[in-house]
């Protein structure tokens, strides 16, 4: 699937109202998720479920998918970067946060750019596009992926969410 399009349904998903996703999640609110952004336990999970899918059976070494891959990490910090600085910070995050953001979206659109023609498996990061696309932001998990759950902020509000 194009770059573009994924993200595209990522900012539709969180202009709009947000709708319940198909999977339990604990709501915070926006101070809370901005604080569990920047945690290193969050930025772990991301690192581990990339690198799961990325080497599972060798598949980094097959057909270029590790030229593909950093491919993709180049046209992404030049074509969608900017377009991910500018839609965060109108909902007033700090630039720290808007980092880690960066970071999971660069994971999950390389992920899903290339799913198909490497044949990538991520629940991980098939839940996080549903979480994105239903109007939430993820911004942690509780317990021991994946035997626990992912922490959600609706980025338009300042309080908590039932």
């Amino acid at each position: 699937m194009d770059n573009k399009i994924l993200l595209k349904a990522i900012f539709d998903g969180l202009s709009n109202v947000p709708q319940k996703p198909n999977l339990e999640v604990l709501y915070c609110s926006k101070s809370e998720g901005e604080q569990r952004l920047a945690s290193v336990e969050w930025e772990n999970i991301g690192v581990e479920q990339t690198n799961d899918f990325l080497f599972k059976d060798g598949k980094i070494n097959q057909n270029n998918c590790g030229a593909k891959w950093n491919t993709g990490a180049k046209l992404f910090r030049e074509e969608l970067e900017p377009q991910i600085i500018q839609f965060f910070s109108r909902f007033s995050f700090t630039d720290e946060s808007i980092d880690a953001i960066n970071f999971d979206l660069s994971a999950l659109i390389n992920y899903k750019s290339l799913q198909r023609e490497f044949d990538f498996e991520s629940i991980f990061y098939d839940q996080m596009f549903e979480l994105y696309t239903s109007g939430y932001l993820p911004v942690g998990y509780e317990g021991n992926y994946p035997n626990g759950t992912f922490y959600v902020m609706n980025p338009q509000s300042e309080s908590s969410e039932e």
